[in-house]
């Protein structure tokens, strides 16, 4: 909680409160730039352990000094945050509502105010919006993660990215990539150069037919020796050192894919 706001703030506006359908408000949250939240005590401390601390501590007599903490009877917290984070994490804290958050940005600033505060609806609900995210924004749903600590989602993001080409991953703007450190973006390029050589190594190794042929008659390979329009038969031996053949035209995707993918680590 901020120290009380001082007797030359300007006085808080005259618009309507953010939440008019709080039952019983007993208590005005003001961020820092004047706006007005009438909040219910009971549903704060529920939401949050730090509103339930603060909200106990004793309140100060009616005092000249005091006046400004008061508003028609009822006591004003001065918050730190703005009316933009508020307006979405005092969300979390009524039961009525259900928010949705519509981007990354929102969904960081939420995961702050969530972590100040301790609202874990809040943060359950900023986590499950950072998976879906990063479907589309894999580079900043990573970051995002990153900067809060969140293993699973900073995993889940990292698969995402995976997506991308190389060249798209380094030259992410500078938003993407805001508050990123340099440990967790040296850990998303180690990951995706070990996740490119698995996969390279599957294919130039060929110990995945293996797999295939248990279901097959011991001298074929499923559909690799069925294809019509290729005569040429391609001979490599297994992991077992069995002869396992293919058409050239298969051998030569599997072989211009692992360069693919070589080249983009």
């Amino acid at each position: 909680m901020s120290s009380p706001p001082s007797s030359t703030e300007t006085a808080p506006p005259s618009s309507p409160t953010p939440f008019p359908d709080v039952p019983f408000p007993d208590i005005i949250l003001q961020s820092s730039g004047g706006v007005e939240y009438h909040m219910c005590k009971r549903t704060l401390a529920q939401a949050s352990p730090v509103f339930a601390d603060m909200l106990s501590l004793p309140q100060p007599h009616s005092t000249s000094a005091a006046a400004d903490e008061k508003r028609d009877g009822v006591s004003v917290i001065a918050l730190t945050e703005p009316a933009a984070d508020l307006d979405i994490l005092l969300q979390y804290c009524i039961p009525q509502i259900s928010p949705t958050l519509d981007d990354l940005s929102t969904v960081a600033r939420l995961l702050e105010g969530a972590r100040k505060y301790q609202v874990d609806r809040a943060t359950k609900a900023a986590r499950t919006a950072l998976v879906c995210f990063a479907q589309n924004e894999p580079v900043k749903a990573y970051t995002v993660a990153s900067r809060y600590s969140l293993e699973d989602e900073v995993r889940a993001a990292a698969q995402c990215c995976l997506r991308i080409l190389l060249e798209s991953l380094i030259t992410a703007s500078i938003d993407d990539l805001d508050g990123i450190t340099l440990q967790a973006f040296r850990n998303l390029l180690i990951y995706r150069k070990s996740c490119a050589s698995a996969v390279v190594s599957r294919i130039t190794s060929w110990a995945w037919i293996d797999e295939y042929r248990r279901k097959s008659p011991a001298d074929r390979v499923l559909w690799f020796q069925n294809c019509y329009n290729c005569d040429v038969l391609v001979t490599r031996k297994d992991c077992f050192w069995r002869a396992a053949s293919s058409k050239k035209w298969w051998n030569e995707l599997m072989e211009d894919i692992a360069k693919r993918l070589a080249s983009h680590t």
